[in-house]
């Protein structure tokens, strides 16, 4: 069979036509899609511009409000509500926002707002706004009384190396006593080895070491002994229930001791006011300036003694200057006198009366100018004991137990901790997502966006209150700067935030709290603020008196070098001070490398060195630390006068 390949001629025309048409119709679709795609994408990319624009209407307005009321507490909600009235205001480029405002009642503020992106795209948003009112004078703070009486506290101890400084301020401007700088409870020793200046007094349950060239411009108060090795000098008194012993330095006021006392100190002015001591006293080349009294024997060794002697035993006397004791010398027992001087010189001033109960040894030449009378028996008042520094398991005036952790921390953290939930997580603030975070008292922002459900605040009580509380699980780490952007801002009122875990402050972290904001902090872990910047509001208390930036740590530490707070140089450097109050009684604190803290610390033990520098804020001996209730939404509350969020 033949075929007919004539037929068959212009097929492969036909068959490249129709692959063309498929092509090109799949070249169609694929392009109608894509741009289909890109107008679907840039419509999407101007609604969320325009979204971007209407979020950040709310935001501006918010702050507008807050500075209003800040500025007139007394203000009308209405006239209040015309603060929230923002025009179309260009943002940036071809982005506009604009706001509106209506007054609600019982201090509500509907704000809604306009985001525009271009002129064909708008979004539109809408927020809840609550007043709350400022505090009246005779409110009751909401609260436990606040535990920050003394500036610088270890339970256990206290060591204080280097050539830093304690002293102390009133942030609110008040006159006030010189404070106690150094306190501790449990039997807690005080070491001092470098030239710390003190500049207030020390309370100890222990016993206090001086070994460096220190100085204390107060008192010294001490249940276990008082010693100077090193040219430390204290301007006020020593009082301790233990020993006294001096070898160099000087005090300015009187010495008064249960035990003995002996001072060794071969300078000009060892002692300026009077020295007593229930056991015996011995000094060797000293000058005290007041008097010296002993319910046991006294002995003096060269040196002098300006305004007599008093002896409860014997009176033991070796001098080659004149008048080394000036004043009387009443002896209950007896006198020896060891001297090669004669008449024309006496030890003893030729003014003072000598009266002893017992026998007296005067050298010979010495006999016609130094009377001696043996009858009648001096009157001696006996020295009494030095009142105690009041210590662990004490009851104090009202019939309370004193103790060093006042607020039973591990149970006040547990209470919070049971309310954490479930979402809760860790959160380090890096340089990504390049926008700070910002908590405010009932919501948290990432920039002008809300922050993830887990970052959002839950309630739980806090000293008595049920209050908003931020909960971290693991760790809460600061590592950028506010301005990079990044960091932590603290904004509209009592922020507290709960870490079942550490808090740090690391690289160029900064945390920010604003004025009329405050930041409390519960913490389970270590805290370390190493490096960095915080940064709070001139005045160091909010209008209802609570401290702007406050950390309670339950971390116990578990050996000596387990330092459960660490504060270093490398925090606000060459900046004012870290400003806080830190409560830890069961941790190790470590305050080092010329780091610099105002406020009040409380640990376990407390080491300082490093010329690291510490001010006591008086004002928080009388802090409200348990925060505000927020008050009423139309009445008074123990808030200070704030807008904060309500509702969507």
């Amino acid at each position: 069979m033949k075929y007919n390949f004539n037929q068959q001629q212009g097929m492969s025309l036909v068959v490249v036509v129709m692959l063309t048409a498929i092509a090109s119709l799949l070249v169609f679709t694929v392009l109608n899609n894509t741009v289909s795609q890109s107008r679907m994408s840039g419509n999407f990319q101007k609604a969320i511009n325009a979204e971007y624009q209407a979020d950040k209407a709310i935001y501006d307005a918010y702050h507008k409000l807050n500075q209003a009321i800040t500025t007139n507490p007394e203000i009308s909600d209405a006239a209040l509500a015309e603060y929230a009235l923002i025009g179309k205001t260009p943002s940036h480029d071809s982005r506009y926002y604009s706001t509106s405002a209506l007054s609600l009642a019982e201090g509500r503020l509907n704000v809604t707002s306009q985001g525009y992106f271009y002129h064909d795209s708008a979004s539109r948003n809408g927020v809840l706004l609550k007043r709350l009112y400022s505090s009246t004078s005779d409110e009751t703070p909401v609260g436990p009384v606040s535990p920050f009486g003394y500036g610088l506290v270890g339970c256990s101890g206290v060591a204080l190396g280097g050539s830093g400084t304690i002293s102390s301020f009133h942030s609110q401007g008040k006159d006030y006593d010189s404070p106690v700088l150094v306190k501790t409870y449990l039997n807690g020793d005080v070491t001092i080895p470098g030239g710390t200046a003190i500049q207030g007094d020390l309370l100890v349950t222990g016993k206090v070491t001086f070994s460096g060239s220190g100085a204390v411009s107060g008192n010294v108060h001490a249940n276990g002994g008082v010693e100077l090795t090193g040219g430390t000098s204290i301007a006020g008194n020593v009082l301790t229930s233990g020993t006294y012993r001096q070898t160099s330095g000087y005090v300015g006021g009187s010495i008064a001791a249960d035990g003995n006392i002996e001072i060794n100190a071969w300078n000009a002015h060892s002692v300026g006011g009077d020295v007593s001591t229930m056991g015996n006293y011995t000094h060797t080349g000293t000058n005290v300036g007041g008097r010296v009294k002993a319910n046991g024997d006294v002995t003096v060794t060269q040196g002098t003694v300006d305004q007599g002697v008093q002896a409860g035993r014997n009176f033991h006397l070796t001098a080659w200057q004149a008048a080394a004791i000036k004043g009387d010398i009443r002896v209950v027992n007896n006198i020896t006198i060891t001297t090669s001087n004669n008449c024309a010189n006496p030890p003893i001033s030729t003014f003072s009366k000598m009266l002893y109960g017992g026998s007296a040894s005067v050298p010979a030449n010495l006999q016609s100018c130094l009377p001696a009378k043996q009858n009648p028996v001096p009157t001696f008042l006996a020295v009494t004991p030095v009142t105690k520094v009041p210590q662990e398991g004490d009851l104090d005036s009202d019939g309370n137990t004193i103790t060093c952790d006042a607020l039973n921390i591990a149970a006040l953290n547990n209470g919070i901790k049971a309310a954490i939930p479930a979402s809760a997580k860790a959160l380090e603030i890096g340089y990504y997502p390049h926008t700070p975070y910002r908590l405010m008292p009932t919501h948290a922002l990432v920039g002008s966006f809300a922050a993830a459900t887990a970052y959002q605040p839950a309630e739980a009580p806090v000293f008595g209150l049920n209050r908003m509380v931020y909960f971290f699980r693991n760790k809460l780490e600061i590592k950028s700067e506010v301005n990079t952007p990044g960091g932590l801002v603290v904004d509209g009122g009592h922020v507290v935030v709960f870490i079942d875990g550490d808090f740090v402050m690391s690289g160029t972290g900064e945390l920010q709290i604003l004025d009329g904001s405050s930041l409390t902090l519960f913490v389970t872990g270590k805290v370390v603020l190493g490096n960095g910047k915080v940064i709070t509001p001139k005045n160091k208390l909010t209008a209802d008196g609570v401290p702007v930036f406050s950390i309670y740590s339950s971390y116990s530490s578990k050996n000596a070098t387990d330092y459960g707070v660490t504060l270093s140089g490398g925090i606000n450097q060459s900046i004012d001070p870290v400003y806080a109050s830190i409560y830890a009684p069961l941790a190790h604190i470590n305050i080092t490398s010329g780091a610099k803290l105002a406020g009040s610390v409380i640990g376990k033990t407390v080491n300082v060195n490093g010329g690291a520098t510490i001010l006591y804020d008086k004002a928080l001996g009388e802090a409200n630390i348990g925060g505000s209730d927020g008050g009423g939404s139309a009445g008074p509350g123990t808030g200070n006068p704030r807008v904060v969020f309500s509702g969507w």
